[in-house]
């Protein structure tokens, strides 16, 4: 059918840091970012192993991962920290920086340069250094992305909502992309 695969592991991958990937993003160099099982996030550039990107002592597995306008990497770990890695320099957020201590389910940078971030039960954004919580009364949030018109898309357990920060303030939109007579209905 034409289609090729390449396995990349340590086995067959010099520096490769571990069979268990958690995460994978493409940034806007395209290249490829994966979170690994344990700590740490690596990098293909042009099929080869650019860097393994060595997070702090004591930082979990890497759920999700995003970059930012400035081309800096935003990395959520399970263990709740969020860790922006920029030129070779890395700065975790956590607890003290308002993050609640939960896996980090998802991370996004929006049009607008806002960073959120989501947990099963709490999202925010950063705001100054710090991450603000937002209200929000759906539990069980699964998945964030960032919107090129700025806000993010959001799942959770009441389907998905778009949420933006409209003259500072959070609002929540049903996205017109999914209204009834939008979403076309066929039988499997």
């Amino acid at each position: 059918d034409g289609v090729r695969f390449k396995v990349f592991s340590p086995e067959v991958t010099p520096g490769f840091p571990g069979n268990r990937i958690t995460s994978v993003f493409e940034d806007s160099r395209r290249e490829l970012w994966f979170g690994v099982e344990g700590g740490g996030a690596g990098r293909l550039r042009h099929g080869k192993i650019a860097a393994s990107t060595k997070l702090p002592d004591g930082i979990g597995t890497v759920t999700c991962i995003a970059e930012d306008a400035s081309g800096a990497m935003w990395f959520g770990t399970q263990t709740g920290e969020v860790i922006r890695y920029a030129g070779g320099l890395t700065r975790v957020f956590d607890r003290r920086d308002g993050l609640p201590g939960e896996p980090v389910r998802g991370l996004g940078a929006d049009a607008e340069g806002l960073i959120w971030a989501v947990t099963a039960q709490w999202f925010g954004t950063l705001q100054n250094e710090r991450f603000e919580r937002h209200a929000w009364s759906a539990p069980g949030n699964h998945a964030l992305a960032a919107r090129r018109s700025g806000g993010v898309w959001l799942a959770n357990g009441n389907g998905l909502a778009v949420l933006s920060r409209d003259g500072g303030q959070l609002s929540q939109q049903f996205p017109d992309e999914l209204s009834a007579a939008a979403v076309p209905t066929e039988s499997v």
